[in-house]
């Protein structure tokens, strides 16, 4: 038997030694092999030649043409930045330890024009003599008819003994639904004594001053109520709202509550009360802590109320505004999980209409979030959880785009549901970003495995780089990462699920000198809520802080670029796309390069079991013919009358589109006809005198088969595994084309699928050519290799 075994496989090389020279004498064998041998080359070394990585998508700086500005005057240090907002007009702005105020309306911004420029703008500067702010010169930016006119004014202070520095300031408006222009103000903290609410964009003055009871010491946090407490009519001229700051250290807190009014028909602003509440701590806060604003419905009746929730990673504490006292504190158990350790990122991890807090949670190597209702800090029963292996952190949310509280009688808790709720985590090795739907999916991406070439090991905290250097938008489900390189890793898991994974984007920042990465301290989120109508849409912006000082203000509005067409010269970000991009941003390059991975080895893997299994059973059946020949042709011929796309596509569709899948439904379904030919070849080898020379000399069944009849179909074989694999080819396209594909993996298919939902077909040519020259060009390389196999097994064509 072994020997048997050694002169087939002597046999096997001796023929494929005389076929390779036979081909190689073919003329259409010789350009079909260097087709193929360039494809091949291609495949092999793509990690090496392609310019980026599969899934690569261009970074924001080429691909979007953003609304994006550089804050003028200062760089350095700064406190904020912050936003405000009017029906009318946004405003974003910084401050500075100095003392100084910026504030720019982006209402220009919103019509593509710089607003630093040329839309209104206010930079109040101040007048110290040893730390006491004297005064503070008003310089006034605003585009009227068409043109930037200036102006200056000077207000006094002195009365307010208003020292340095500046440790926090804000914006805050009245209400988003009086509709005046400019009713926005500051709210600034100086010297971690005094907090200071200052109108000076409309009435240019100082609105009230309220000194705390001490000095806060040491490490200081400071947080804005997201929105006022109360909303009430003082009379039927004036509107106020209670708004609420709080600050604080490792031991005490202070809630500074005041009344912010407006004369509707004066159009004045002016503080009608303001109070300050101290409260004690008993433990270090830990991470991030948040005002949470809430109502709950009373004998069907709003009650409004406002809480300082702070953790000190147990335990959450909600102490009163208006009080300071603990209203409640919770600590928290899932039976099957255990006690919960309580994580805070320095995230809001709250829904959009603040009727639920979204807490973090931890419980060893469990990581996730619980549902709580914020009046009495009760577990309302909805979490999610999941398991790592290592000790997992959170590096932003939980972030919702909706939630809601059933409550039933007695302001009684029935339940809730909430929608899209968006986590990232890094689990040791890994950066995973999961969102969760009220219909209880979960959908992740592996950033780590996915993005290998930018994402790195995350250390740091929140606002500096690191894994928790990030903002989230709920509403886009937007994540911003700040990257080990400086750059900035844009996240967008709208759309997310099982087949479709994030968006990413990177924003990198270049010395206009060295050309070198300008690395990024710290990223901000900043939105203006619904009720912005002149821009038509939400005002959204990234503020974003290098490591030099510098501001940038990046607008997510803009003009997208996609498609870009094929170029030479390097983008801003200092990328060449030579063949252009997609609508997505994908290099065409790289993608052609990497799809040719999947070309390879569907078109070499299907067409090897499609010829194994058709020779397998056309030899098997000429040999030993009778009964065993008739069921297998009858087979064969129930084989060649399915129809092969639509079975291939029902099949795919039910066992799920993935590469291993397609080549085994291509194998299966393609061997028929093969089957059909290797029968003919053999029953003629079968009938000739040395098959019975063997027989006589005592060759079994399976010496005949193996040694004398397989050899000898091979050419035949291969012959119609080459057609095979360029059948398999366009197979495979065909079914990436109409949405079958594998989504995981770049293939030729997949990119002329893409350009056809875009609406690109008749713009985008260098989007079109590249992947159907490819298809073709590697087809008749397989087909032309065909030719010089068929010279091979036909000497008669050899001649001509």
């Amino acid at each position: 038997m072994v020997r048997m075994v050694i002169k087939g496989s002597s046999a096997f090389k001796r023929t494929l030694k005389e076929g390779w020279k036979t081909l190689m004498s073919s003329r259409m064998g010789k350009v079909g092999f260097a087709i193929i041998a360039v494809f091949a080359f291609m495949a092999i070394f793509a990690p090496v030649i392609a310019p980026y990585p599969a899934n690569y998508i261009a970074p924001v700086t080429d691909i979007f043409e953003s609304l994006e500005y550089k804050f003028p005057y200062l760089n350095g240090s700064y406190v904020g930045p912050f936003l405000a907002y009017t029906p009318e007009m946004t405003w974003v702005g910084a401050a500075y330890p100095n003392g100084t105020l910026l504030a720019f309306s982006l209402s220009r911004a919103f019509a593509g024009e710089d607003p630093f420029q040329n839309g209104t703008m206010l930079v109040a500067e101040p007048n110290a003599d040893g730390g006491r702010i004297l005064s503070y010169t008003l310089k006034f930016w605003y585009n009227e008819t068409g043109s930037l006119r200036y102006t200056e004014v000077e207000v006094d202070v002195s009365s307010y003994n208003l020292t340095l520095p500046l440790n926090y300031a804000a914006f805050i408006n009245p209400s988003s639904e009086m509709r005046v222009d400019l009713m926005v103000s500051f709210i600034a903290v100086y010297n971690n004594s005094k907090v200071a609410i200052m109108d000076f964009l409309a009435s240019r003055k100082v609105l009230s001053v309220i000194d705390l009871p001490q000095r806060l010491e040491g490490d200081t946090w400071y947080v804005l109520d997201t929105l006022s407490s109360k909303y009430y009519y003082g009379s039927m001229t004036a509107w106020s709202k209670r708004r609420h700051l709080a600050l604080g250290n490792e031991s005490r807190f202070y809630i500074v509550n005041f009344d912010y009014t407006i004369n509707i028909f004066l159009g004045t602003l002016y503080v009608s009360h303001a109070s300050v509440v101290e409260g004690n701590l008993t433990f270090a806060p830990k991470g991030g802590q948040l005002l949470y604003n809430f109502y709950s419905v009373v004998n069907g009746s709003f009650q409004f109320t406002t809480e300082l929730v702070l953790t000190d990673g147990s335990t959450l504490y909600a102490f009163d505004s208006e009080t300071g006292n603990v209203s409640w504190n919770r600590t928290y158990s899932i039976p099957g999980v255990g006690d919960l350790e309580i994580l805070n990122p320095g995230q809001p991890p709250k829904s959009q209409d603040l009727l639920a807090i979204f807490v973090p949670v931890r419980h060893v190597n469990t990581i996730g979030y619980i549902v709580v209702d914020p009046r009495d800090g009760n577990y309302t029963g909805q979490s999610f959880l999941k398991t790592f292996k290592s000790k997992p952190e959170f590096l932003s949310g939980p972030l919702a785009t909706s939630y809601q509280l059933i409550v039933g009688e007695n302001n009684k808790t029935l339940g809730g549901y909430y929608d899209n709720v968006l986590i990232s985590v890094w689990d040791g090795e890994n950066t995973q970003v999961m969102v969760t739907t009220s219909l209880g999916y979960v959908y992740g991406s592996n950033l780590t495995r996915e993005w290998p070439g930018w994402i790195g090991s995350y250390k740091g905290v929140m606002g500096k780089k690191g894994p928790n250097a990030m903002v989230a938008y709920t509403a886009f489900n937007m994540i911003y990462h700040v990257m080990e390189d400086g750059s900035l890793l844009q996240l967008n898991a709208t759309g997310m699920s099982a087949q479709k994974g994030l968006k990413v984007s990177v924003l990198s920042y270049r010395d206009p000198v060295t050309h070198g990465p300008k690395p990024i301290d710290s990223v901000y989120f900043l939105e203006s809520p619904t009720g912005y109508k002149k821009a038509g849409q939400r005002a959204m912006f990234v503020i974003i802080k290098m490591e030099n000082g510098e501001l940038l203000m990046r607008g997510l509005k803009g003009r997208y670029l996609p498609p870009l067409p094929p170029s030479l010269k390097p983008r801003p970000s200092g990328n060449r796309y030579i063949f252009g991009t997609d609508s997505q941003g994908h290099d065409i390059l790289s993608q052609l390069i990497w799809g040719s991975r999947v070309a390879f080895v569907v078109g070499v893997l299907a067409a090897f079991g499609n010829v194994m299994i058709g020779t397998t059973m056309g030899v098997v059946s000429a040999f030993y013919g009778g009964r065993t020949d008739m069921i297998i042709m009858r087979l064969t011929d129930i084989m060649l009358t399915i129809p092969f796309l639509p079975i291939i596509l029902i099949l795919v569709a039910v066992i799920g589109p993935t590469i291993w899948n397609i080549i085994l439904v291509i194998a299966v379904l393609g061997w028929a006809g093969i089957a059909k030919v290797i029968r003919a070849q053999a029953l003629s080898l079968k009938a000739r005198p040395f098959m019975d020379a063997a027989r006589v000399a005592g060759a079994s069944n399976a010496r005949l088969i193996f040694v004398h009849l397989f050899p000898n179909v091979l050419p035949f074989t291969f012959l119609y595994m080459t057609i095979g694999v360029a059948s398999a080819i366009l197979t495979e396209a065909s079914l990436s084309f109409l949405g079958l594909g594998d989504p995981r993996h770049v293939s030729w298919g997949q990119m002329l699928q893409t350009l056809l939902t875009s609406g690109a077909v008749l713009r985008a040519w260098w989007w079109l050519l590249p992947p159907g020259l490819a298809i073709t060009l590697l087809s008749m390389g397989f087909y032309m290799l065909g030719r010089g196999f068929e010279e091979m097994v036909n000497p008669r064509l050899r001649r001509r």
